[in-house]
């Protein structure tokens, strides 16, 4: 994550976790905890339940389809993989791992199904995704046409052209047999 630090996407994924913190303290944080003095830790500091993990997968789509100021596809799927792997920390913690190999494996595994929540799974993310297939779809006939129709008006042009020039030749010989006072 280190090279992307400066692109846009990771720039939104810092205000989301300002704003998801917030709302996982609104409802489940203790008195006393606030969004500065937890920071990354609070993925730590609250038990995992199976509640707090679909509250902040619906809290996440809620994120994307109302703060992003953008509605690019790569830039979404680009937040939506830093979300992935932000609250991957917290949703593997469901089971107890014995070996980093299986805290890696079970990481990774988190991540998938995060991101398919996030991502795969998000109408709002899906709709964006059919719209700019359908828009490319009746671009694609739509510029076909213009270019028919384009073509058919340069052929136009150039017969009309020809036949000017044709016309204003029939008019340079006709004014040779002028009489002349």
């Amino acid at each position: 994550m280190a090279r992307n630090k400066n692109c846009a996407a990771f720039k939104e994924f810092l205000e989301y976790k300002v704003y998801i913190l917030d709302k996982f303290l609104d409802k489940f944080g203790k008195s006393y905890d606030n969004v500065e003095t937890l920071r990354d830790r609070w993925f730590h500091e609250y038990a995992y339940t199976a509640d707090r993990e679909e509250f902040l997968i619906q809290i996440s789509k809620l994120y994307l389809r109302i703060f992003p100021k953008t509605r690019d596809l790569k830039f979404l799927n680009a937040l939506t993989n830093h979300m992935a792997d932000y609250l991957s920390e917290y949703t593997m913690r469901d089971k107890e791992y014995t070996s980093k190999e299986d805290i890696r494996a079970a990481r990774k595994a988190e991540k998938a199904a995060l991101k398919k929540a996030l991502y795969t799974e998000n109408s709002y993310i899906q709709t964006l995704v059919f719209n700019k297939n359908k828009k490319g779809i009746y671009n694609t006939n739509q510029s076909d046409s213009i270019t028919k129709s384009k073509r058919t008006r340069i052929e136009h042009a150039k017969r009309d052209r020809l036949i000017h020039k044709q016309v204003q030749a029939e008019f340079i010989d006709v004014s040779q047999y002028k009489t002349k006072i």
